[in-house]
């Protein structure tokens, strides 16, 4: 894959208003439209996981207010109108905030904690009653992600180069991501992929490549990216009983 690591081939990390955006191209302006498409309040809004500020910064400018930012560190939020507060997304966390929200964003960051289960569960708990949780996380169902998974057995972004250089630890299939939201108490919304770091070169050199996999498996297979947009809801009765598995 460190072919593929050129100017000609991979695209640059991508900024919006001067805020660099760790994710592939394209990933939050559809985030953002998936979230408009929901209507009801906009406002009262928690990135956790904000980085430099540049979603946060997006949902402002599509009308967003009473934004809010969560984040280990506070060295690269640039946003110096946003209150920040440093929390450890490994820990309980929840109980740090005195309010409730409507909106929850976490892009990019379930794939970097140890229990990605324990985290959404605390994020669920700063919800609002019907209040939308957006998360975007490695779509490890990516056709090149199949191609690798093929040849080596190890899943798109969760190889040891991964795990080493950006600490992606926690590999979750679209599959059960859907399951253990629906299990926490969410109910799925929106279920997509988006964004990619090909240029315009290398998606015409792949297409031999992806347009079969795309016909066959549909356009899930294009974007390295999962977004997902889910509301909150009671929990799944059957997926949330410890007994399940064993009167099966």
């Amino acid at each position: 894959m460190r072919l593929l690591r050129t100017k000609w081939l991979t695209r640059e990390l991508e900024t919006y208003r001067g805020l660099v955006k760790h994710g592939a191209p394209g990933t939050h302006e559809r985030l953002v439209e998936l979230a408009l498409s929901q209507g009801g309040p906009k406002e009262g809004v928690l990135d956790l996981g904000a980085g430099s500020g540049e979603l946060l910064q997006r949902l402002g400018d599509a009308g967003y207010t009473d934004l809010n930012a969560a984040d280990l560190r506070d060295a690269n939020f640039k946003l110096a109108d946003v209150p920040f507060t440093r929390i450890d997304l490994n820990q309980n966390f929840s109980k740090i905030f005195k309010r409730k929200f409507k909106l929850i964003v976490m892009s990019s960051v379930i794939e970097h904690l140890d229990s990605p289960r324990h985290a959404l569960i605390e994020a669920r708990a700063l919800l609002d009653d019907d209040g939308l949780l957006s998360v975007i996380k490695p779509n490890v169902g990516f056709w090149e992600g199949r191609i690798k998974f093929f040849l080596t057995g190890d899943l798109w972004a969760f190889g040891e180069s991964e795990y080493r250089g950006v600490r992606h630890i926690s590999p979750l299939t679209s599959t059960q991501m859907r399951l253990m939201l629906q299990e926490i108490g969410f109910k799925i919304v929106a279920f997509t992929t988006a964004g990619s770091y090909a240029t315009p070169l290398r998606s015409a050199l792949s297409f031999p490549l992806w347009a079969p996999m795309a016909a066959l498996f549909g356009r899930r297979v294009l974007g390295e990216n999962l977004v997902i947009i889910a509301r909150k809801s009671a929990s799944d009765r059957v997926l949330s009983s410890p007994e399940t598995s064993w009167e099966i």
